[in-house]
């Protein structure tokens, strides 16, 4: 059961059933690095790009189930496997 839920762990981060999610800022004057957020700005979230950064994904277009094993949990980044959008659940 486990190599099932692995496989599709994987498959939904190689295509994120919702690619792109959205937000509002809900703090004015919020500093992003350099960039200045205000109150009810839409910030949007490119999931497919973030499942495909490099950065977090070594080799981001190789279907890798070993990357979601429970041996590997340490090295995922929070909030970096999105495939279903932001919310309670994510995992």
């Amino acid at each position: 059961m486990l190599i099932k839920i692995i496989l599709f762990v994987n498959f939904s981060r190689l295509y994120p059933s919702v690619p792109n999610n959205s937000r509002l800022c809900g703090t004015d004057n919020y500093r992003l690095e350099n960039i200045v957020l205000h109150k009810d700005y839409l910030i949007g979230i490119p999931v497919t790009a973030v499942h495909y950064n490099a950065e977090y994904y070594p080799e981001p277009m190789r279907f890798h189930p070993d990357r979601f094993m429970p041996k590997n949990k340490h090295l995922l980044v929070p909030y970096t496997y999105i495939p279903f959008g932001l919310g309670a659940r994510t995992w």
